[in-house]
């Protein structure tokens, strides 16, 4: 655990604030492995960026796609007609990458 966030959690600890007082005990009770993770739960290191005209060239072929669902606002991920599942906008890139658009 870095010392930033321990010292939050120590902080926290003395917090009117409920929330974050159990949040804080919670997170200082688990093994040494657990308060190793990332402050996002279930998420692996974060990945790294890729290279802005890749990733809006990318962006151009995920909107022409023609597996991509097209309802919806855009914002999250959406659903793909080759895995049928709804996938992020990374898995979008990542498969686009690695086959090109149909």
């Amino acid at each position: 655990m870095n010392p930033e966030l321990l010292a939050t959690l120590r902080k926290w600890q003395a917090s009117d604030d409920p929330v974050e007082r159990a949040h804080a005990r919670w997170r200082l009770s688990q093994p040494e492995t657990l308060k190793a993770l990332p402050s996002r739960p279930g998420c692996g290191p974060t990945p790294a960026l890729m290279p802005l005209a890749e990733a809006l060239q990318l962006h151009r072929l995920m909107r022409r796609c023609p597996w991509r669902s097209t309802e919806g606002c855009g914002c999250t991920g959406a659903r793909c007609g080759l895995r049928s599942a709804i996938v992020s906008h990374r898995d979008c890139l990542d498969c686009l990458r690695a086959y090109g658009a149909a």
